[in-house]
């Protein structure tokens, strides 16, 4: 039970640091004992709930953050309905989903990712 209550714990991207203080265990034991359980997100800033960064998106699509950076750099992706002071691109839901809808993506029969070209995806996320 108490492994399961670290797993939670760095699950909702607590540092192994406070894990550690509250559990009084190392925090070497919470990371060796959770590491099965893992990945597990990085401690720090959250976006705040309803607006998407390009993270969320690359789940949402099933790819990775690198791949959907490239389609906003190219113009596939909406513009971003906020830009933070940092340059950080956001995106409400909605946005994010009617552009889903109305883009031209192609659905991969393998794993279900949406990608503007299905043969090329499958050639790297599913070679023979």
């Amino acid at each position: 039970e108490v492994i399961q209550e670290w797993v939670q714990g760095r699950r909702d991207a607590r540092t192994l640091a406070a894990l550690a203080a509250q559990f009084g265990v190392p925090a070497a034991t919470i990371r060796r004992e959770t590491a099965p359980y893992g990945p597990f997100p990085l401690p720090g800033a959250r976006l705040p709930e309803g607006v998407w960064g390009v993270n969320t998106i690359a789940q949402r699509v099933g790819l990775s953050p690198v791949t959907v950076m490239q389609w906003r750099e190219k113009g596939k992706l909406p513009e971003p309905d906020f830009i933070t002071a940092k340059q950080r691109p956001l995106w409400l839901p909605g946005t994010v989903e009617t552009w889903l809808q109305t883009a031209d993506l192609q659905t991969c029969p393998h794993c279900g990712a949406r990608c503007l070209s299905v043969g090329r995806h499958a050639a790297t996320a599913h070679p023979r």
